[in-house]
């Protein structure tokens, strides 16, 4: 929702949202260094884009980034193929360790440029932590994984496919232990 300092009200409900799901790994998308859910998070985020336009009547504002991984656990930081839209973690969580991948695949979405060579490194970034242990890839795919009208063939194809390769299935909540 690209929150910032003059979104006080939707910055209040986003905040609440977050702190009402009580998680313990969250992954923002198009955020803010404003949103922070709380002392008990660490975070690692994409390269800020303070300055950076991608459209001439869209400039992004200091504090603004793609995607932030917050996590109540001990995080690593791993090198990614952009980090202006990606960041990835290696979380030490009490059920093991845990690689989380956060996206924003193409800045404007399905058919351009820019989404596909986003989509092909990214692929490769996949390539290289699916063989370490468990993994998590989230974001905004700018993509229908599972129907509708906002993909491209070539585009969900090769992320369905990428994700049946390395066993990661799309939209699969895992059983909490309580």
């Amino acid at each position: 929702m690209r929150p910032n300092a003059s979104s006080r009200a939707r910055n209040t409900k986003i905040l609440e949202a977050l702190k009402g799901l009580n998680a313990d790994i969250l992954i923002l998308t198009e955020t803010d260094s404003l949103i922070h859910p709380g002392e008990k998070y660490i975070s690692s985020s994409s390269t800020p884009l303070l300055g950076a336009s991608f459209r001439k009547q869209e400039k992004y504002t200091e504090g603004e980034n793609r995607v932030t991984i917050w996590s109540r656990y001990q995080a690593k930081r791993i090198k990614t193929s952009n980090s202006s839209s990606t960041v990835c973690a290696g979380i030490s969580t009490p059920l093991g360790e845990l690689i989380v991948y956060g996206t924003v695949i193409g800045i404007y979405g399905r058919g351009r440029p820019e989404f596909i060579c986003d989509l092909e490194d990214q692929i490769i970034d996949w390539q290289k932590i699916s063989g370490n242990g468990n993994a998590c890839i989230a974001g905004d795919f700018n993509q229908a994984l599972g129907g509708g009208s906002y993909f491209t063939i070539d585009g969900r194809q090769k992320i369905i496919d990428c994700f049946q390769q390395f066993k990661i299935a799309p939209n699969q909540e895992v059983p909490r232990k309580h």
